[in-house]
């Protein structure tokens, strides 16, 4: 879900890019954030998002997201889109 605490802070990387002065958004990698934190995991430079990260690090709960080819949006705790069940 978009909303403030998942688009922002946007990294200097992808600021730049944007503002045309670092070329193309294609060729960046996801973009980690700061060790520690609750919230941003890694940043998908193609939803302009922040993930959260892969293991809480208070709670130690495994949380998997990724960027799904199928629908082009991040998702987590989802692992494939299913024609029998419709997902």
């Amino acid at each position: 879900q978009r909303s403030a605490l998942t688009c922002y802070p946007i990294p200097e990387e992808v600021v730049q890019c944007l503002e045309g002065n670092a070329g193309d958004l294609q060729s960046f990698a996801n973009i980690k954030g700061p060790d520690g934190s609750r919230t941003m995991g890694t940043y998908c430079v193609r939803c302009l998002v922040w993930r959260p990260p892969s293991r809480d690090p208070v709670t130690n709960v495994v949380s998997k997201s990724h960027h799904c080819s199928i629908c082009q949006r991040c998702v987590v705790g989802f692992d494939h889109h299913c024609d029998f069940f419709g997902r």
